[in-house]
């Protein structure tokens, strides 16, 4: 009889472990799932945060690129007045100096 119990006992733990160990996968899968669904959700809300700010950089780009420019237009433009000015001084100065 004690092998009968023994076998019995062996049984019943073995049982206990596979219910346990079920118990642990159906909580996993469940897991798995909510994370999947809840990166789904998270990629869905981002990505057209992403497209925005993306178009967003562009147009900053395009602005400064065009700020840039009147800048550069800004400065040729004082240059060539200051260039003006001094050949106009020069030229007065000339012309006065030399009568």
């Amino acid at each position: 009889m004690p092998p009968t119990s023994d076998i019995e006992r062996r049984l019943m733990s073995l049982e206990e472990e596979d219910r346990r160990l079920r118990d642990a996968l159906g909580k996993l899968v469940t897991n798995t799932e909510v994370m999947n669904n809840t990166l789904q959700i998270l990629t869905g809300d981002i990505s057209p945060r992403m497209e925005n700010l993306e178009k967003e950089v562009r147009g900053m780009q395009n602005r400064q690129s065009t700020n840039t420019l009147i800048l550069d237009v800004v400065k040729w433009f004082a240059a060539l007045i200051a260039g003006s000015s001094v050949t106009m001084a020069m030229v007065y100065l000339f012309q006065n100096g030399g009568s």
